[in-house]
C-alpha cells in the first residue's frame, strides 16, 4: 500500500493467549515515519461461535488496487484449519463481514500468491509425504473462480508430496512446485483462474528426473522466467547438494535438462532460497558449518567462487527461518534467526563481498509483557558493564527513548510505554563489549 509515492506499510498481528495463535487478528496502517494512519487498529478476524482460535498459519498480506488482502487461519473446535481472508481498504474498513470468507480446499496447510489482478491463488495440502495438493483461485470480488479445487498431484500421475510453493506470472497464471514422495522428483504445474492446466502430458512436469529423492524446492518468477532451486542427493550422495533450473512459462527447461550444480559440498539439508537481483538470481543455502550464497547469470554462468561465498561461518539460520531482501543497487540483505533467540544479518554486494555482518545477541535481554500497554519490564544481563544505555526505536528505525543505566540498576528496568503509540518497537542495549536487542509491541 502506498500513498503519494511515499513508502507506507500495513502491519497485521495476532494476539491473545493460545500456543499457536490467538483470539484476535488486528491490522494497522503506518506511514514511512512509523505513525499509525488509522485512529485504531482494525479487527480482521477473531474467535467467535465455533472458532476456538485464530491461527498464524498462512498469515500473509499482499496489496491490491483498493488496499490489501489479508489471509489467515480460523480453527474450529474439533476440526481442521479453515483458510480465511478479507480485504481492507485504504481507510481501514473491511470489505467483507468479519470471518465471512473461509475456504477448506482439502488440506490442513495453505500457501498463497497474488495473481497481480487483485485476486489470488491458494494451494493446500495435508503436509505429509505423498499428500495431495489442491489449488483454488479467488477473484477481485472475493469469489472462487474454480468450482472444485484442482488436485495437481493427481494430474501428475498421483505423485503427491510436500514442500509445495506457488508463484504467479503477470497473466494471472499460477505455477506450483513440490517434491513428490514417489519417485522423488521435483514437479511443477501451471494452472489458470478457470482451473485449467495448459501444459500437456497430464498438466505437470518433472524438473529433474535423475534418480534420488529431491526435496525442499523454492521458486521465484520474473519476466516470464521461472527459477527453481532444490536439494539433490545426486548419484547416491550421502547428503544433499544444491541444484537449480530455469524454465519458461511453457514449462521448457532453459538450461541443461537436469539443472546446474550450485554446491557439491555435502549438507544434511541446505534449505535453499532464491531472490531476483537485476537480471541475475542470488541463491543462499547452508552447507556444513557455513551459510553460503551464489549469484547466477541468465545463461546459467556462476558469478562467484565455486560452492558460493561464505556469508557467515559461525551463526547459521535455524532451518529455513531466514529472508532475503534485494536492493536496487544489487545488494542482498540476508536476515535470519540463528536459533530460538539470536537474530543475525549480513549484506552481500554484487561482487560477492560483504559490507557488514551483525550478530544480535537477543537471548540475554528479555522483556515482558509483550505486547505491552503502559509499561514494559526489561531484564538486563548479570554481566552488564558499568555504563550502558537502553535505546528504543520504532519500526522505521527512529529513536524514541533513551535510558542511561549504571551500577545502581539491579538488573530489572521498567520502561514507561504509556506515551508510545501502538506499533512495533526495538530495544537496543549498548555499552563496552555489549550489543544486545529485543523487540516488543505496544497495543492500546
Amino acid at each position: 500500500m502506498q500513498s503519494n509515492g511515499n513508502p507506507e506499510f500495513l502491519l497485521a498481528w495476532i494476539q491473545g493467549g493460545f500456543g499457536v495463535g490467538g483470539d484476535t487478528l488486528l491490522c494497522q496502517y503506518f506511514d514511512n515515519a512509523g505513525t499509525p494512519q488509522w485512529s485504531s487498529a482494525t479487527l480482521v478476524g477473531n474467535k467467535q461461535g465455533g472458532i476456538i482460535y485464530v491461527s498464524t498459519d498462512n498469515l500473509d498480506i499482499f496489496s491490491n488496487d483498493n488496499g490489501a488482502t489479508i489471509t489467515f487461519g480460523l480453527v474450529p473446535s474439533g476440526g481442521n484449519t479453515y483458510y480465511s481472508f478479507n480485504n481492507i481498504d485504504n481507510t481501514g474498513n473491511l470489505v467483507y463481514p468479519l470471518n465471512s470468507k473461509s475456504y477448506s480446499g482439502g488440506g490442513y496447510y495453505y500457501r498463497t500468491a497474488p495473481d497481480h489482478k487483485n485476486g489470488f491463488y491458494v494451494a493446500t495440502a495435508t503436509g505429509g509425504l505423498g499428500s495431495h495438493i489442491f489449488v483454488g483461485h479467488f477473484d477481485e470480488a472475493g469469489n472462487s473462480t474454480i468450482s472444485s479445487p484442482v488436485d495437481i498431484s493427481t494430474v501428475a500421475g498421483g505423485r503427491g508430496g510436500d514442500q509445495w510453493k506457488v508463484v504467479c506470472d503477470n497473466d494471472t497464471n499460477a505455477y506450483v512446485v513440490w517434491d513428490s514422495n514417489s519417485p522423488g522428483d521435483v514437479y511443477i504445474a501451471k494452472i489458470n483462474p478457470d482451473g485449467n492446466l495448459p501444459w500437456g502430458g497430464g498438466g505437470a512436469k518433472p524438473i529433474c528426473t535423475v534418480p534420488g529423492y529431491k526435496a525442499n524446492p523454492e521458486v521465484i518468477i520474473s519476466n516470464d522466467t521461472i527459477s527453481v532451486i532444490w536439494n539433490d542427493p545426486r548419484l547416491g550422495a550421502a547428503n544433499y547438494k544444491v541444484y537449480m533450473q530455469k524454465l519458461d512459462t511453457a514449462g521448457n527447461s532453459l538450461w541443461t535438462p537436469d539443472g546446474i550444480l550450485l554446491s557439491d559440498l555435502p549438507s544434511y539439508n541446505p534449505y535453499p532460497k532464491l531472490v531476483k537481483v537485476g537480471t541475475n538470481v542470488v541463491a543462499t543455502f547452508t552447507v556444513g558449518s557455513k551459510f553460503r550464497a551464489q549469484q547466477i547469470a541468465p545463461d546459467s554462468s556462476i558469478l562467484w567462487q565455486q560452492n558460493g561465498i561464505a556469508v557467515n561461518i559461525s551463526n547459521l539460520p535455524f532451518y529455513d527461518d531466514y529472508v532475503l531482501v534485494p536492493s536496487l543497487d544489487g545488494t542482498v540483505t540476508a536476515i535470519w534467526r540463528e536459533n530460538m533467540e539470536n537474530i543475525c544479518a549480513s549484506r552481500i554486494r554484487p561482487n560477492g563481498t560483504l559490507t557488514n555482518i551483525t550478530n544480535i545477541q537477543q537471548g540475554l535481554l528479555s522483556v515482558y509483557p509483550n505486547p505491552a500497554t503502559d509499561e514494559l519490564n526489561i531484564i538486563l544481563p548479570a554481566t552488564k558493564n558499568n555504563e550502558v544505555r537502553l535505546s528504543v526505536f520504532n519500526s522505521m528505525g527512529s529513536l524514541v527513548k533513551i535510558i542511561s543505566l549504571n551500577n545502581s540498576s539491579d538488573g530489572h528496568v521498567v520502561l514507561n510505554t504509556s506515551d508510545l503509540i501502538s506499533g512495533y518497537y526495538f530495544i537496543k542495549l549498548n555499552g563496552p563489549d555489549m550489543n544486545m536487542t529485543a523487540h516488543f509491541c505496544v497495543v492500546k
